[in-house]
């Protein structure tokens, strides 16, 4: 079974422009959601630690914000595989975005 590749060193001399592009194309848009789920994942602590809302959740969206940041940093840092790194992507923007809402929906209610 191949794996895929971790590393653009690892990609064959004789690889086609077209996979070039692809491998390049999806690294660039993996980091751009990376610093985006970071963006969100730390709007989510500063919310936690400075909004008017609900005591339980504050407390949710620091330590789920928190924890995200944990996760895509242990992802990049371990140098997870790629379709792994995307699992941590949409698992930090599907439990962070809705709690950052609902801290700030919260907020402005207050």
């Amino acid at each position: 079974m191949p794996s895929t590749s971790r590393d653009p060193h690892d990609l064959p001399d004789d690889a086609a422009p077209g996979v070039l592009a692809a491998y390049v194309g999806e690294d660039v848009g993996r980091q751009l959601m990376v610093r985006l789920c970071l963006g969100v994942a730390a709007l989510g602590l500063l919310a936690g630690a400075f909004s008017e809302a609900s005591d339980a959740a504050r407390t949710a969206v620091a330590v789920v914000s928190g924890l995200g940041i944990v996760l895509l940093a242990t992802a990049g840092l371990a140098r997870w595989s790629r379709p792994r790194q995307w699992l941590a992507i949409a698992a930090v923007l599907v439990t962070t975005t809705p709690l950052v809402a609902l801290v700030l929906a919260q907020h402005r209610d207050a």
